[in-house]
């Protein structure tokens, strides 16, 4: 039998996303503290001016107009120079005019909203039955490893060619247990669950799990009805606390 958790509704809801005029600041005048204007064009210009400089020195020395633009496309030291004179400085001093203005406070407020809400909101996609399936096969063992990390379990992904079709293996107060995904757009008939279980015999494994996108046919869960293995669609998972 498996615990049922209490449904935490802030997971039902996806994330507001935090808006500028929340930290006293118009989309305008973020995007002005974000990426001031005149710092494109000054590392416009300054690169410009570099790489004129050097176009002018080859054309001395090859007077060919295409050569000294290729050659000061090509040469190395141009980029250095571009990065050097250009890159860092237009950041330096954007760095230092933006903490002078007095809605420095509000802007990092912002910001930190912004990163906040980007992570609560891949944690609200990983409560949602549509965004696992929309997985891939392999994204879906990844995804599903870390999932039941959470919840405790010692895991070790071994989804590989050769591996008797087991792509999880788990501890857990002296338990083992394989687990094989199946990332399908279907419910999963009896036969993958016949060879599932032969696999734990052979394996000498306390249980087996399978997981599924889409759940399994009446058929697939008659035969592993008594046996120590369980079948688990992902909605399962993401309902209880602990599937033991």
């Amino acid at each position: 039998m498996f615990s049922v958790t209490t449904k935490d509704r802030s997971l039902d809801e996806r994330p507001k996303e935090p808006l500028p005029e929340g930290f006293g600041l118009t989309i305008a005048r973020f995007r002005q503290l974000d990426s001031p204007k005149w710092e494109g064009r000054v590392m416009g210009v300054s690169s410009l001016a570099l790489f004129l400089v050097i176009a002018a020195l080859t054309y001395e020395n090859s007077k060919s107009v295409i050569g000294a633009v290729a050659f000061a496309l090509l040469y190395p030291p141009f980029w250095f120079g571009y990065i050097v004179i250009a890159v860092v400085p237009s950041s330096i001093s954007s760095a230092i005019w933006r903490r002078v203005q007095k809605d420095y406070k509000q802007y990092l407020e912002y910001k930190k909203s912004q990163s906040d809400y980007k992570v609560r909101l891949a944690d609200w996609f990983r409560t949602q039955l549509f965004w696992w399936r929309n997985l891939g096969g392999r994204e879906f063992e990844i995804e599903l490893a870390q999932l039941l990390t959470k919840r405790g379990y010692q895991v070790k992904w071994t989804g590989k060619a050769g591996d008797g079709g087991i792509d999880l293996a788990l501890w857990k107060d002296g338990r083992n247990v394989i687990v094989q995904c199946k990332a399908h757009g279907r419910p999963i008939g009896p036969a993958p669950v016949r060879d599932l279980f032969g696999t734990m015999i052979d394996r000498n494994a306390s249980e087996a799990w399978l997981v599924s996108s889409f759940g399994f046919s009446k058929a697939a869960r008659n035969f592993a009805n008594g046996k120590r293995i369980q079948l688990f669609s992902i909605e399962d998972l993401l309902r209880i606390n602990d599937p033991s």
